[in-house]
């Protein structure tokens, strides 16, 4: 089973099962969960998902619960199975603005988003979830970064 959670319901693919907070109908393919848990236990179980995305949301979680978050969501994986997780990189943010490449605007755009029930609380670097993908004891495979953009892949052996 592929599954993705995302705030973005424009972007869900159709051969994921679908986590999203602000759902207001859950669907067969479409599942509400809580923003501060991210906890999809009641839908999956350890180990049964071969692929896993967590698209931009791990941003809005609280601070003190992002590494058991981590843990838990990687449970899920299969081993040989990926778990992608994409954010905004706040180091690279935070040097364009003190580089003045971006206005503060932009700036706290990036940071803190625009969607009120979305409030990012977390900020995250690319090498940091690869750090913490790693001391949860995948491999990372892939990182990218794109227009502030953090991609990081990483299987579970």
């Amino acid at each position: 089973m592929k599954a993705i959670i995302t705030a973005n319901m424009n972007g869900v693919l159709a051969d994921h099962l679908s986590f999203c907070p602000f759902v207001t109908k859950e669907t067969d393919d479409v599942k509400t969960i809580d923003v501060n848990t991210l906890s999809i236990d009641k839908y999956v179980d350890d180990g049964e998902l071969e692929e896993l995305i967590v698209e931009g949301i791990l941003d809005c979680v609280p601070i003190t619960q992002a590494m058991n978050i981590i843990k838990s969501l990687v449970r899920k994986i299969r081993h040989g199975g990926v778990i992608i997780i994409t954010g905004i990189d706040a180091y690279l943010v935070a040097k364009a603005f003190v580089e003045i490449r971006i206005t503060i605007e932009k700036f706290n755009v990036l940071m803190h988003g625009t969607d009120q029930d979305l409030q990012k609380t977390l900020n995250l670097t690319c090498s940091g979830v690869a750090h913490f993908l790693s001391e949860a004891g995948l491999k990372v495979v892939n990182r990218r970064i794109d227009n502030f953009q953090y991609s990081v892949k990483a299987l579970r052996q």
